[in-house]
């Protein structure tokens, strides 16, 4: 359903020439910055190449330095990105994907994946507002009642880390099982699911 999936690496039998795709850091999914290092052996060039990167999900959003970032997913702890590049023939082309602070067009606040998740002494939300607004972050059991708030009040644009040390207001340890925290911000609710493991 829409997603985007790349080509196998294109071989052109026994002459040597071929296209080939190599990493500076390990592309899977612990990283937040990796360096795609394509060359282009073959005889004809691709306008529409496609890289498929694994990083860290909690870096979300990620930028591109070359090509076109055309899809991100996300699994867990891990982010897939596909990235359209021009490999041209007989070229050694790179791009980097990295993190960037920004927030795409249109979204107010971004609120990011719990870390670490599954939690089991205490986690660290983070999120990002696009300028100065009220924020409400507040954690929920499954049954949609309160646990903790852990923000609230006016904050300013940038990125934003809220620890949880796993208690509720009254100071008691939750309990394990699946919980959701929910950001309130410049009239947006964002809200994300996080498990606590005793």
């Amino acid at each position: 359903d829409g997603v985007v999936a790349p080509c196998e690496t294109f071989r052109s039998g026994s002459t040597g020439q071929n296209l080939r795709i190599a990493f500076d850091r390990p592309n899977n999914g612990t990283e937040s910055t990796v360096t795609a290092i394509v060359t282009n052996g073959l005889s004809e060039s691709f306008e529409n190449g496609l890289v498929k990167f694994h990083v860290r999900a909690d870096s979300i959003p990620y930028g591109i330095d070359n090509g076109e970032l055309l899809q991100t997913m996300v699994d867990g702890d891990v982010a897939t990105c596909y990235v359209k590049l021009e490999m041209e023939s007989g070229v050694v082309t790179t791009t980097t994907l990295s993190p960037t602070t920004g927030v795409p067009d249109g979204i107010i606040a971004l609120l990011k994946q719990n870390r670490p998740n599954p939690a089991r002494t205490g986690t660290t939300i983070h999120f990002v507002l696009t300028s100065a607004m009220e924020v409400m972050l507040e954690v929920f059991d499954v049954a949609g009642r309160r646990v903790a708030s852990l923000e609230g009040g006016l904050m300013t644009p940038g990125p934003h880390e809220s620890p949880w040390d796993l208690t509720d207001d009254a100071g008691n340890t939750v309990a394990s099982g699946v919980y959701f925290y929910r950001l309130k911000a410049g009239g947006e609710t964002l809200t994300r699911k996080l498990i606590v493991v005793r």
